[in-house]
């Protein structure tokens, strides 16, 4: 009988053995797979950095070209001052012309400058909100990064044991 139950102490530990070397498999598996999604993540975050880049640029050719419409506003005011003094010096009828003239410049460039703004705005929204999602997404890689050196401790304090 002795025999019988020395066996069967060897095959527990055996498989006691087997158990911890299936999960040690399947911590190693999970490992691979956390690799993988960090990479993932840091290649989304990438392509976060150049969209953000791409909108800056962006961002700043409409601020350019604000300063451009607002520039050609001034101008078109200029003008049609100039306008009106020389048709009230030369012609009634001209000044109403001359008047009409001067609205409907300003009126345009008015118009620009508002869809300038309004589009600003809205890229300033949009680069905000992408901003926002590349720190949600710092914040996950952060975590999945702490995970990650949990299980290799787990992992080194496994083996070691």
């Amino acid at each position: 009988m002795s025999n019988l139950k020395q066996a069967v102490d060897q095959i527990k530990n055996f498989t006691g053995r087997v158990r911890g070397l299936l999960e040690a498999a399947d911590i190693l598996d999970g490992i691979s797979n956390i690799e993988v999604l960090e990479k993932e993540l840091a290649s989304r975050c990438d392509v976060l950095k150049n969209t953000i880049n791409e909108l800056s640029g962006e961002i700043k050719a409409t601020k350019s070209q604000l300063e451009q419409f607002k520039s050609e506003a001034n101008l078109a005011s200029q003008k049609a001052e100039k306008i009106n003094k020389k048709a009230i010096l030369e012609y009634n009828r001209m000044i109403d012309e001359a008047k009409i003239k001067a609205k409907h410049l300003i009126s345009d460039a008015e118009f620009k400058s508002k869809s300038v703004d309004e589009q600003t705005e809205l890229k300033k929204e949009k680069l905000k909100n992408i901003v926002n999602d590349m720190q949600v997404k710092n914040n996950e890689l952060a975590q999945i990064k702490a995970k990650i050196s949990e299980t290799k401790k787990k992992i080194s304090d496994f083996i070691g044991s």
